[in-house]
């Protein structure tokens, strides 16, 4: 008798168990039922009643999320995953492989898109893929260069704006966006960008991007405040061979060619076959020589309007000086055609160097050498 008493406890049990694992509303069972029949839509019905009755129905919300997925309803996919989680993690690793999935479908098929030329459709792939993985930045940069591509500077600073959200201390996206402004002529948007920049960056990149902030404040009309930047920026790194060149090129862009040749010089002590120091070491040689060559040609005019008796001391002195100034950026000029051979403007300049100093065969190799390389571009 006692037997059949646990026997009976036993089965009351059992009969206790099993309705609790399989209890599910019939909107669930319904939805799974058309799920496993593959009547999607009908399927997506009874899961959108599944969770109006139980909104914290975890499962509920994968499965609909799964089924959005492959309707195409990319963003509600994500918004019945994220449901899902929110009441649950039982489905974190399911839901993790399914963004993963749809993420790279969408990344390569951007890609693809964007090899083709097909700039719409590449930039639909990457937002797509941003929507599953919101903080991958490859997603952003991605959508920022279709932008660019589809000439929407505009927006692709948003996407680096947004992308600065995941990453603060990106001090190259800043560089990038000031570039962008800069070429649109917003100077102080472009300053703006450096000096955040500048905050953020280590010490081994500050020195170029403060470069750029200086070039920034010049192009601004603000050359003092250039000026400062540079030699702020020099004193805490003395000798550093990225200020002194764009220090140079300050000098450049304001004519003044004798204080660019002694900075970019300097680096040259340390960096002998840098193309762009020796090429622009030797044009601001050039520029010296022609100014005085035309200082000469100025006072030979005006003797003639005036009918007056030329300076010719004075003239020969400009045109032996001129001379100097063409011959000592020679050296630097044919280094830089050494070094860049397949560069036009090196060609071209070093052949105006070769008629300033007499030698008209070379000037003639030369210049046809850089018309040959323009002819390759076109």
């Amino acid at each position: 008798m006692k037997r059949v008493i646990l026997l009976l406890v036993s089965l009351m049990v059992l009969l206790a168990i099993v309705p609790g694992v399989y209890a599910q509303s019939v909107e669930m069972n319904s939805a799974k039922l058309y799920k496993r029949q593959g009547e999607t839509d009908k399927a997506i019905e009874f899961f959108e009643k599944a969770i109006a009755k139980k909104p914290t129905n975890a499962e509920a919300h994968y499965l609909l999320g799964e089924l959005y997925g492959q309707r195409g309803r990319l963003a509600d996919m994500i918004r019945e995953f994220d449901a899902s989680l929110a009441n649950s993690k039982k489905y974190e690793k399911e839901i993790a492989g399914l963004r993963q999935k749809y993420f790279a479908e969408s990344f390569n098929g951007g890609v693809k898109a964007a090899n083709e030329g097909n700039y719409p459709e590449a930039l639909k792939g990457f937002v797509n893929a941003r929507l599953f993985e919101p903080k991958q930045i490859d997603a952003y940069k991605n959508i920022a260069f279709v932008y660019l591509r589809m000439d929407s500077t505009e927006a692709a600073l948003r996407t680096y704006q947004e992308l600065l959200t995941i990453t603060p201390d990106d001090y190259e996206t800043y560089v990038t966006m000031a570039s962008l402004v800069n070429q649109r002529q917003e100077y102080a948007r472009a300053a703006d960008y450096l000096q955040k920049a500048v905050a953020v960056a280590p010490d081994s990149a500050r020195p170029r991007i403060i470069g750029e902030l200086g070039i920034t404040y010049d192009m601004m009309g603000k050359g003092d405040e250039a000026m400062k930047t540079y030699q702020d920026a020099l004193k805490m790194s003395p000798g550093n061979k990225d200020l002194l060149f764009n220090l140079g090129r300050l000098y450049l862009v304001r004519e003044d060619y004798t204080n660019a040749i002694n900075q970019l010089t300097e680096v040259l002590k340390t960096n002998p076959e840098d193309f762009e120091v020796n090429y622009n070491v030797g044009l601001s040689y050039l520029k010296i020589g022609e100014s005085l060559d035309k200082k000469a040609r100025a006072l030979e005019d005006e003797a003639m309007s005036s009918k007056k008796k030329p300076n010719s001391v004075r003239i020969d002195s400009l045109r032996q000086a001129a001379n100097t100034q063409f011959k000592a950026a020679m050296p630097f000029l044919t280094k830089a055609a050494e070094i860049k051979p397949d560069q036009g403007s090196a060609w071209h300049n070093l052949g105006v160097g070769y008629m300033r100093t007499g030698n008209q065969d070379k000037a003639k190799e030369a210049f046809a050498k850089a018309e040959a390389l323009e002819g390759q571009k076109n």
